[in-house]
């Protein structure tokens, strides 16, 4: 799906469901994420709704067992 403010960047999109307030999703990246050089990680989240969200995003599969904890 194309970004919602650049059709050029490719993004992730994930649908909702009303049937639990609680629900996991994943993205399998195509390319590692080193974090022993990248210090610094900016997500972005587009909500289409007016209601308010809590999102944790945690890291997993990491090679460097101190940051997966």
């Amino acid at each position: 799906m194309a970004s919602p403010t650049d059709s050029n960047n490719i993004v992730g999109h994930f649908n909702r469901s009303n049937s639990t307030l609680e629900q996991g999703h994943y993205i399998d990246l195509n390319k590692s994420i080193d974090l022993d050089v990248e210090d610094e990680i900016t997500l972005m989240f587009y909500v289409f709704d007016p209601n308010s969200h809590t999102i944790i995003v945690k890291l997993e599969n990491g090679v460097n067992a101190n940051i997966e904890e």
